[in-house]
């Protein structure tokens, strides 16, 4: 499997890896189990806010190794288990929230963007599928 990284002009760049998750720098501090995008203005990744359909499609995966802003963060991306996580329900599919935390469907609220993320394989970890951008009906 490959591993993304990007650069500080915020290229995609991909190398075989026995741990594939991708990597990139904290435009804020990000923590364990936060849903980040990447942000074309700086090229940085930051928590998911459901503000708009294109920051949604950018989502990119979920943190598994946190930081400060500006410091080198780590993501489990689609394909990759993100590990270390905590309060999930084995089985369940999991979707971005407008916070940038991870959410049942149910748990996301009408109108928002979101997209699914992945399932939870224990309560602990999710493997990682990121789907199609959707906005959840109003109720």
């Amino acid at each position: 499997m490959a591993k993304t990284s990007f650069s500080a002009s915020g290229h995609l760049a991909q190398s075989a890896d026995a741990d594939p998750k991708g990597s990139g720098t904290a435009g804020e501090t990000l923590a364990v189990g936060n849903v980040v995008y990447l942000k074309a203005a700086d090229s940085k990744l930051w928590k998911y806010a459901a503000s708009a359909e294109a920051t949604c499609a950018g989502i990119v995966g979920v943190i598994t190794t946190g930081g400060d802003a500006d410091a080198s963060v780590e993501f489990a991306q689609s394909g990759d288990s993100a590990t270390g996580l905590s309060g999930l329900t084995a089985g369940t599919e999991y979707w971005a929230k407008s916070d940038g935390s991870l959410a049942a469907f149910s748990g996301v609220v009408a109108a928002e963007y979101t997209r699914p993320i992945g399932v939870a394989t224990s309560t602990t970890a999710l493997q990682c599928q990121i789907g199609d951008v959707i906005q959840k009906p109003a109720a």
